[in-house]
């Protein structure tokens, strides 16, 4: 004969439990009552369920708009109008409340409540696409150093500057990510192939520098993370992604734009002046950089050159649909994020650029900046066959333009 099972505490065996045990909150979806009993544990005399375990009925917390908080735990309605905490046994205590200017009322984790806005972050890649830090797209393609972004308002604890130089790579028509230099505050970080120098210091990952800024390793990407809320990424080769807190909003100015909420402006040059063309943007932020030539002019003549001809012949490929199918891998992005800049850049760029690196490009930029916001994997990769190596790195570039 089996042993009956083993109970929690304030529980005991029994050969016949009833379908719908009394409990603190009521049980998730439709339940049928009238079910004949079951074996299994059932609470003893004056406890009831909460969760897996038995407690007295006294104990219970709060069943309030659809969920259950447990006694004492604070929480906030449905729009964040009010903070209200469960006293116990059903009742609740609510006084109005309203977030804070910095804060915005969002479901995260399944808890409704008043979170700190969401960092922005900023997209570039080698030959490419930029997204700004408030969703602008910018297409400059040139063989220079830029700035991306520097504080450009005085703050007590940070003075920082992210310079990204791109490179020519195997053809003329080609450029990369070959350097990224961060300035922040007494520091400089530079990394450049596979080495990562800090104040002119080689360093491996991972690596914690003496002003706590931390270098780390993800998903084939190097991370540099500040205390002062600055997130880089960079996968050493074609893309780059710089991440900033709510703090830094509209304190910031480089061809990342001013982190101000309005990509109606970011298109602002170094003198503070709008810039009537991407060209003149891109000559404003030039940095005397790393590169050993710069030529901005030469790949505005090449974005110039596409034909409706090369154009028809690409999409005929359905290589750069797969940023837009309805049912593709992308799909979950698409309502966070508008392909549409990145679909047209794949075009615009496969005039001019290797195919499967133009195609492959495209996808990269697309998904970096999905990735920023939480929504895909690196899964896309080998799925699309983007992963082929060329001289040790891998020949995938998005775009940068003005539209």
């Amino acid at each position: 004969m089996m042993s009956p099972l083993r109970c929690s505490a304030n529980s005991h065996y029994s050969s016949c439990v009833p379908a719908c045990p009394p409990q603190c909150a009521p049980a998730r979806g439709q339940r049928d009552c009238t079910q004949e009993c079951v074996e299994g544990c059932q609470c003893d005399q004056g406890y009831v369920l909460n969760g897996k375990s038995c407690i007295l009925a006294q104990n219970c917390g709060c069943y309030t708009d659809g969920k259950y908080f447990e006694p004492k735990q604070l929480f906030w309605n449905w729009d964040c109008t009010k903070r209200c905490q469960c006293i116990g046994r059903n009742l609740v205590q609510c006084d109005p409340r309203r977030c804070k200017a910095e804060e915005e009322c969002v479901l995260r984790h399944g808890v409704r409540g008043c979170f700190a806005r969401r960092s922005q972050h900023c997209v570039a890649s080698g030959g490419g696409v930029f997204r700004t830090f408030d969703g602008a797209s910018l297409r400059l393609p040139a063989s220079c150093s830029f700035v991306l972004s520097t504080n450009c308002h005085k703050l007590p604890d940070l003075s920082f500057q992210l310079i990204a130089n791109f490179d020519k790579w195997s053809t003329p028509n080609l450029t990369t990510i070959s350097h990224v230099y961060l300035y922040n505050n007494e520091e400089n970080i530079l990394i450049s192939g596979s080495t990562i120098k800090v104040n002119g210091t080689p360093v491996s990952v991972p690596f914690l520098t003496g002003l706590m800024t931390r270098l780390t390793t993800s998903e084939g990407f190097i991370v540099i993370d500040t205390p002062q809320d600055i997130q880089v990424r960079y996968n050493r080769f074609n893309t780059l992604s710089i991440t900033m807190g709510p703090r830094l909003q509209n304190k910031v100015c480089g061809l990342c734009g001013n982190f101000n909420g309005d990509p109606s402006d970011d298109f602002i040059t170094s003198r503070g002046k709008p810039a009537t063309s991407a060209l003149e943007l891109a000559q404003s932020w030039k940095t005397n950089g790393m590169q050993n030539s710069c030529d901005e002019m030469q790949y505005v003549a090449l974005a110039q050159s596409c034909d409706n001809t090369a154009v028809l012949a690409l999409q005929s490929e359905n290589a750069c649909q797969k940023l837009t199918a309805l049912k593709g891998f992308f799909q979950p992005c698409h309502g966070l994020l508008d392909p549409q800049p990145f679909y047209q850049s794949c075009y615009l760029d496969g005039c001019y650029n290797h195919r499967r690196a133009q195609m492959c490009g495209s996808l990269a930029a697309y998904a970096e900046a999905c990735r920023a916001l939480g929504t895909l994997s690196t899964r896309w990769i080998t799925q699309e066959n983007c992963c082929k190596r060329h001289h040790g790195r891998v020949p995938i570039h998005p775009f940068l333009y003005i539209f």
